[in-house]
């Protein structure tokens, strides 16, 4: 158990090595801004049908 704890700390914790490595840090919200415009469709996902005329 100890084990699993000890893992978890360093792995997964704020500033592990899993954030630090796979984590776009300063890149984060300039890359889920392209993301969002290249991929979300305001007429397909924004408002219900009634209200997009």
């Amino acid at each position: 158990m100890e084990i699993n704890a000890r893992a978890r700390q360093v792995l997964i914790n704020v500033g592990g090595i899993i954030e630090s490595c796979f984590w776009p840090g300063k890149y984060s919200l300039e890359l889920s801004s392209d993301v969002y415009d290249k991929l979300w469709r305001f007429d397909r996902e924004g408002l219900p049908a009634d209200l997009i005329s």
